[in-house]
Formats: structure tokens, C-alpha cells, sequence
């Protein structure tokens, strides 16, 4: 799964999409969580924009969001069929810039933090999945998402059996496209494996979603027993 990711390399977004001039600052943020607003590629008629989604995704047919589970994730085996997804998977992709996500491993009675990020690679895309929900009383919209996730490559499986799917730049344009087949897109669909993994403990700070500043991705050293000998950033 993807609970926490991370994006505070912002600058390098548009032209690593291809994007008008943007409106408003992508702002770096070091600890997104569920709930929060995150920045998302959107393919428009107009071409590819940035959204800003609700991390946590409300199907379209809800009557109450309020009460109503928000899925940060879904599991890309079942996303075609799942009431919940299959609308979005079909016709609504996106892709969720990002620098690392985190995942945390048991170490006795404490959870440690790692983050993850591939080598080589300052920015890359998580694949997204969004959809829109509209009040039929006020009109009011709620736009949300949630992250595909696929089985864990070789050095996340070490920590968790599941990952991100991580697009390729080269694959963008078949992700986004609303009429993309669906042998395309599972095509797409596996865990990433082009560049070395890197995974980094780091501070518990991060546990707490009301931190969110550089000190959360600073890497930390572990006590000798619960060392893995994870590759450094």
C-alpha cells in the first residue's frame, strides 16, 4: 500500500509534464497524507493540467461522503471490477508527482518509517485514479483520488508486500488517455523495476501528519539489531 508520500522537489514539475504556465505555486510538502489535498496531471481536452484531488477517493454515486470509506488506495488486480474504481480506472487516470513514499516495518513494538525513492530519479509518477462528487443539493464538487498499488519490486518487498505503480515518462500519454485500451493499461501495471530501489529510515516525526517540514526525510541510523542494510540516499 502507499500510505505517506513526499514532494518538495516542485520547480522541475512543468516541464517534466509538459504544462502551461501554472496558476498558483506547487508548494513542497514533506509529509501528505490521506485527507489532504494533493496536486495531480489531468489530461484535459485543452491537454495535459494540474488538479488539485483530495487524497482519498469518493465514488461518484455516494449519497453522504461524510460517512462514506475514503479509499487512498486500490489495488490494481480488482480496479477494473470494483464498483468503487472501475469507472475511474477506465475513464479518469492520473498521474501523482512525487519524490518518495513511505512505508513502515514492525521493529518489536514500533513501526520505523522508511522512505523509498529510485535511484536516478528526482520526480516520478505515481499512477492515480480520480473521480468527482457532486452535491444535488448545493452543486458543491469534490474532486478525490486514489493510488494504484501493484505487488512490491525486490528491495520494498524487504518491508511490504505491496508499492506504488510507478509510470514511466514514456508511458504518460497511454495513462492519461481517456480511450487507451484496457491491454494498455495493464500493460502498465506491474511493480518498477528499471532503476535500484532506495529505501532510508527515517525520523518517527513522520508519524505524525501535523509535521511536515525537511526534517521528516532525514535519513537516520538504526540500532545495529534492525539495521537491514538498506542502500543510503
Amino acid at each position: 500500500m502507499c500510505g505517506r508520500f513526499a514532494l518538495w522537489i516542485t520547480l522541475i514539475i512543468p516541464e517534466h509534464y509538459g504544462l502551461p504556465e501554472l496558476q498558483e505555486p506547487i508548494l513542497p510538502s514533506y509529509n501528505i497524507a490521506p485527507g489532504q489535498e494533493i496536486v495531480a496531471v489531468v489530461q484535459t481536452p485543452s491537454g495535459r493540467n494540474i488538479a488539485r484531488l483530495r487524497w482519498g477517493l469518493i465514488p461518484s454515486w455516494t449519497r453522504d461522503p461524510a460517512k462514506a470509506p475514503k479509499s487512498i488506495n486500490a489495488r490494481s488486480e480488482t480496479a477494473w471490477d470494483k464498483p468503487s474504481f472501475r469507472s475511474a480506472v477506465r475513464h479518469r487516470r492520473c498521474l501523482i508527482p512525487a519524490n518518495g513514499f513511505l512505508e513502515w516495518e514492525k521493529h518489536g513494538a514500533k513501526k520505523q518509517p522508511y522512505l523509498i525513492r529510485l535511484e536516478n530519479l528526482e520526480l516520478f509518477s505515481m499512477a492515480g485514479i480520480w473521480e468527482s462528487w457532486k452535491n444535488p443539493e448545493t452543486g458543491e464538487a469534490i474532486d478525490s483520488c486514489a493510488i494504484l498499488t501493484t505487488g512490491a519490486n525486490e528491495a520494498v518487498a524487504a518491508i511490504h508486500d505491496r508499492m506504488p505503480v510507478i509510470i514511466k515518462p514514456e508511458d504518460y500519454a497511454t495513462w492519461l488517455a481517456p480511450k487507451s485500451h484496457r491491454d494498455q493499461i495493464d500493460a502498465l501495471l506491474t511493480p518498477y523495476a528499471d532503476t535500484p530501489t532506495q529505501i532510508q529510515p527515517v525520523s518517527t516525526r513522520i508519524n505524525n501528519p501535523q509535521n511536515n517540514d525537511p526534517e521528516c526525510i532525514v535519513p537516520v541510523l538504526l540500532p545495529d539489531d534492525t539495521q537491514r542494510g538498506v542502500d543510503t540516499i
